[in-house]
């Protein structure tokens, strides 16, 4: 009886650590947001060609794209998923507005 509870033990252990090591930290998550939000297939459908982007801020659901000239949201969607695991999600692009905060002439 002993042995068998010792087993029942280490298994739900390894389980939980395997769950608890699959989330991503929130710098390597930041950091595969960025990078799928700034993929050109997608991007280039937004945001007018030759706009270089000089910012990029957190916001409360997503991100804040600025370039010289226009700001684009990249809203983060979280799709939900049935086991522990990297975050998976989709970015929605506002379409590109022009900055009123900077002067473009």
């Amino acid at each position: 009886m002993v042995k068998w509870n010792k087993f029942v033990a280490c298994g739900v252990l390894l389980t939980l650590t395997a769950q608890l090591g699959a989330a991503l930290p929130p710098l390597f998550q930041t950091a595969e947001e960025i990078q799928t939000i700034l993929k050109p297939d997608e991007l280039s459908h937004v945001l007018p060609s030759g706009e270089p982007i000089i910012e990029i801020r957190r916001t409360d659901n997503g991100y804040e794209l600025l370039t010289l000239r226009y700001r684009i949201q990249a809203e983060i969607k979280y799709i939900s998923q049935p086991f522990p695991g990297p975050a998976q999600f989709k970015v929605h692009y506002s379409q590109a507005e022009k900055r009123t905060d900077v002067d473009t002439n």
